[in-house]
């Protein structure tokens, strides 16, 4: 693995690493940086302060860039993420990117094209057959529900997934230190992560001004008003 590159938001870091973990085969052993300085003359340029603590570090012997919302509401927790999870893996061959928490997957090859005699990209003619690859590919089977089916479907089936195979370890005797060393290792990093970031910003925004549909946003993607 070249890389790892993870946004998450404070609420839902620990499932992240959790699924960095299982991705990059373990968590050991693994290195943090402090948290990036912002650069005065960017903070005021900006319009809003930035929401992002971003943190260098080495997880399983694989380079990792973090970027954590650092923020939550006290009296409204479970609300105003950015987003929740988004992990690319970088690899020789291409990224593959975990779009979102629910999906979807996508894979991205990466892009290289030979040169002739004379140095020059070539864009055809033999060697060139993988140029034909989509750039992007949602991998089948990874599309995201909605969010209502989030709720009434993907959670129920993840905990009754969950609780199958708990019961089938305790029917089958499965020594539950195998998976608990994962566990620990997971809580510690999420422990020393925390730690690194320091007490979340206290903010209180309000409910997002109406709801964006994918729809609304044809019209500008072909260069008409905005509605």
């Amino acid at each position: 693995m070249l890389f790892a590159d993870a946004t998450s938001a404070i609420q839902v870091l620990y499932p992240l690493l959790d699924v960095l973990g299982l991705a990059l085969g373990g968590l050991r052993p693994w290195a943090l940086g402090d948290p990036l300085a912002e650069d005065p003359g960017a903070a005021r340029l900006a319009a809003r302060p930035q929401p992002y603590r971003v943190l260098q570090a080495t997880v399983g012997r694989t380079p990792l860039t973090l970027r954590v919302q650092n923020q939550m509401d006290p009296s409204d927790g479970d609300n105003h993420a950015l987003l929740w999870h988004r992990l690319a893996l970088g690899t020789e061959h291409g990224v593959l990117t975990l779009a979102d928490t629910h999906g979807p997957v996508l894979w991205q090859p990466r892009l290289y094209a030979p040169r002739d005699a004379h140095g020059r990209l070539r864009s055809s003619g033999p060697g060139t057959a993988h140029l034909d690859e989509p750039a992007t590919t949602v991998l089948e089977g990874t599309g995201a529900p909605s969010h209502r089916g989030v709720f009434d479907q993907l959670w129920p089936e993840a905990l009754t997934r969950a609780l199958a195979d708990f019961a089938a370890d305790a029917r089958a005797g499965a020594d539950p230190l195998v998976r608990g060393r994962f566990d620990l290792g997971v809580c510690r990093l999420w422990h020393e992560t925390t730690d690194r970031l320091g007490r979340p910003e206290i903010i209180r925004p309000g409910p997002p001004g109406g709801h964006v549909r994918a729809a609304d946003l044809e019209p500008v993607l072909h260069g008409e008003a905005a509605p």
